[in-house]
């Protein structure tokens, strides 16, 4: 049956019945992933914000036990009635995906999103779980994207992502400011046509950024200047300690907007500036508990946190427990 995602789960060893989710649904729908509770939780949720525009997200909690692995989820398979725009973003670990349809595999992370324009989709995503992770996307059928945005434009997104040619699949940089809206567009504190109209409103947004972004020419390129920068921000962020300097500042001292400094940072470490330094200080974090007596009130105040709390639950949110069981 056409529209209907269908779901091999391939966690667990009983293997559980296969899932099917309607892509046309007027209510928001939620599946949890069948994972081991020794390894973790998961679930899918998904939203047709309007008739051939839909909005998903997908969550992956990992415990300590499941760090280091690459799991493979499920297997996905679904075909439509016509070709199908999708984009789909990452936060905080790597997705690979196993693809049938072209056959290809293809690894994502942060700044690094995947794209597809197909008729149909066979594939086993894989995630890496060491960290948690968020994954958010947003499907449209070419139809609907010719009418949203117009056929010109729609023209130049398949064009600058090399997907002209159907099945196509691709990963291409974009910064984290033009997947924002996509990463929003599901709001947990609206519901019913409120909820539909706000991710409609992020769906526009984020084409609006997309196009923006795609139809400059130094899309997706370091200018010369911006490569020689970033790499002397990351030795000076690597050096640096206690409280992390604002982006407005670092701007100020290299003499270019923050939007354009965080955008070449970005591009050459797959990361924002703030999520570079926050995460890299973490993993400092962890290696100074195991191997030295350092109070973790000094710690945090060495690594720029306002007060031992705010550490403790970023350690938390980043390893999967907190930074005292390390020396127990």
């Amino acid at each position: 049956m056409k529209n209907i995602l269908k779901i091999n789960w391939l966690l667990e060893q009983d293997k559980p019945d296969p899932s099917e989710v309607a892509l046309s649904h007027p209510q928001l729908q939620h599946i949890d992933y069948p994972i081991p509770k020794e390894l973790g939780s998961a679930y899918y949720e998904q939203l047709e914000v309007t008739a051939g525009c839909t909005v998903f997200k997908a969550e992956h909690l990992f415990t300590k036990k499941a760090s280091g692995q690459l799991f493979p989820l499920g297997h996905f398979k679904n075909e439509f009635t016509e070709e199908l725009f999708i984009t789909q973003t990452i936060q905080g670990s790597i997705c690979c995906h196993r693809e049938s349809v072209p056959k290809v595999e293809l690894i994502y992370q942060h700044g690094s999103d995947f794209f597809r324009y197909a008729k149909e989709l066979d594939l086993t995503p894989l995630v890496e779980a060491s960290s948690n992770s968020v994954m958010c996307g947003m499907s449209i059928t070419r139809g609907k994207l010719n009418k949203l945005i117009g056929k010109q434009s729609a023209n130049l997104i398949l064009k600058k992502l090399d997907l002209q040619k159907p099945p196509a699949v691709r990963v291409a940089t974009i910064p984290s400011y033009v997947s924002r809206p996509i990463r929003e567009s599901l709001s947990t504190s609206l519901t019913g046509e409120l909820q539909k109209l706000y991710a409609q409103s992020k769906v526009l947004e984020y084409f609006c950024e997309l196009i923006n972004y795609l139809d400059t020419p130094e899309a997706g390129q370091h200018t010369s200047k911006g490569k020689e920068v970033v790499h002397d921000l990351k030795k000076m962020l690597l050096e640096s300690e206690g409280k992390i300097p604002t982006l407005e500042k670092l701007a100020s001292k290299y003499g270019i907007s923050s939007k354009k400094l965080n955008d070449e940072f970005q591009l050459e470490f797959g990361q924002s500036i703030f999520t570079f330094i926050t995460q890299h200080r973490l993993d400092q974090a962890y290696e100074a508990l195991r191997s030295t007596d350092i109070p973790m009130k000094s710690l945090s105040a060495k690594l720029g946190y306002s007060h031992v709390n705010n550490f403790i639950a970023a350690f938390t949110k980043k390893f999967g427990h907190a930074p005292g069981m390390l020396r127990k």
